[in-house]
């Protein structure tokens, strides 16, 4: 009896280890290679890194699974776009990266009628981008309908994509960078640069980096320079980030990015309204102002150092308060303004709520660079920075911004440092260090 009962186990376990190994090799995450340049790589092939996959079409044509990874050969290029239409879930996305050494994998697409021009375009969730190269995206036709405009982007986020990352990418010459229509995405420490001579829709529309769709965005340590475009119907347009599209937006957080020699920092459409928006420990000297609200309530704006000196045609102002803007709270931040600026001279600026704010007009053209009565804790006063001149925004030991700010929530400044290092939290981006612990 014993006998046949250990039988009996034997078979049972023998016959469920196909099950079961079946089940492990159907949980593993699979890796795959694309190697444009590698003579010997196939589309029909495995895509191994032995033998790699060649072009766009065999990434195309294949159904991921959660996990599993793309990673393209540092050095390679590729025409045309991705679009990745499957997903991944929480702790096991579908990345698209780079391996090997060298250059970061480049990615252009030249026609509108491929996937709008897009370079990869995202449809499913739990998906990552980290380590691609976007150049010379294509803009939309001129008059283009806004509908068409809004399609375009070196990556594209589409509505039915959530938790998407967007990291350590780099983009030139692309219109718009990103553009997110899915909730819970991250955009995070990527580099976009020079985008000068394109508009994204003409005469309207400028370059612009990063495009929120919807709600529930967060970009954060990324840096931005060069966007913009002189001409057009507004006289030069373009700008780091825009909150896009009429629809309501909430959930917004803008924190430790820097911008330069962009057509402003920021900027939401009409329509609205546009709620619980935090905006923090950013750098941007830039033109044409560095926030442009439109029916926006309940923003937390904090230790930004803000540099308006920078001018071209068309707007020069150091921020917009449109109609339906009212009660923002402005808190701990630098503003640098020249050319008689006032950081809330701008039409309903009397109606937002500012303290610990310091303000300077680094030209003299103005002695009131708020305008009117000071809130709590502000100052006109000079910053001093480590070298304006080099556009180093750090503060120098006797900067009337060390220790004049108050809590605001965050715990790293723009470098990463803690903050407060003393008593109280510093005004602007950067908390004080000295020169040998910077």
């Amino acid at each position: 009896m014993r006998i046949r009962l250990l039988l009996a186990t034997c078979a049972l376990f023998l016959l469920a280890q196909p099950l079961a190994s079946g089940w492990a090799v159907e949980e593993t995450n699979r890796n795959h290679y694309v190697n444009s340049a590698d003579p010997g790589a196939i589309d029909s092939g495995p895509g191994s890194r032995e033998r790699p996959w060649k072009s766009l079409a065999a990434v195309n044509s294949h159904t991921f699974k959660p996990g599993d990874s793309v990673y393209f050969a540092r050095g390679s290029s590729y025409t045309g776009g991705v679009a990745i239409i499957n997903s991944g879930v929480a702790g096991r996305p579908i990345t698209l990266g780079a391996y090997g050494s060298g250059a970061a994998p480049r990615f252009s697409n030249p026609s509108y009628s491929v996937l709008n021009g897009n370079m990869i375009q995202i449809r499913g969730s739990w998906v990552i981008i980290d380590g691609l190269y976007f150049h010379d995206g294509v803009p939309a036709e001129p008059n283009a309908p806004k509908a068409a405009v809004r399609t375009i982007g070196a990556v594209f986020i589409a509505g039915t994509a959530t938790h998407v990352i967007v990291r350590n990418c780099e983009a030139t010459n692309s219109p718009v960078a990103v553009r997110s229509y899915g909730e819970y995405a991250l955009i995070t420490r990527n580099y976009f640069h020079d985008t000068v001579n394109q508009f994204l829709c003409s005469p309207y529309w400028g370059p612009v980096a990063i495009m929120l769709m919807v709600s529930n965005q967060e970009v954060s340590y990324n840096r931005v320079e060069h966007y913009y475009i002189v001409g057009g119907h507004w006289g030069a347009d373009g700008g780091a980030i825009e909150i896009d599209d009429q629809n309501p937006k909430k959930n917004i957080k803008i924190h430790h990015n820097k911008a330069y020699d962009t057509q402003g920092f920021l900027e939401t459409d009409n329509g609205g309204p546009y709620t619980d928006i935090t905006v923090a420990y950013n750098e941007a000297d830039v033109s044409e102002k560095f926030i442009g609200m439109t029916n926006c309530t309940h923003w937390l704006v904090v230790n930004n150092t803000v540099i308006r000196g920078l001018q071209r045609p068309g707007y020069n102002d150091a921020n917009w308060f449109n109609a339906g803007t009212s009660g923002t709270v402005w808190r701990n931040n630098i503003f640098v303004l020249a050319n008689g600026l006032q950081a809330f001279a701008h039409k309903f600026g009397a109606r937002q709520v500012h303290d610990h704010n310091l303000y300077f007009s680094v030209d003299r053209s103005t002695t009131d660079p708020i305008p009117g009565a000071p809130g709590a804790g502000e100052k006109i006063a000079n910053p001093l920075f480590f070298n304006y001149a080099k556009r180093d925004y750090h503060l120098t030991a006797r900067s009337p911004a060390r220790d004049a700010g108050i809590a605001s929530g965050f715990v790293t400044d723009l470098d990463d440092k803690a903050v407060p290092v003393d008593r109280a939290p510093d005004m602007g981006a950067y908390e004080y260090a000295s020169a040998s612990k910077r």
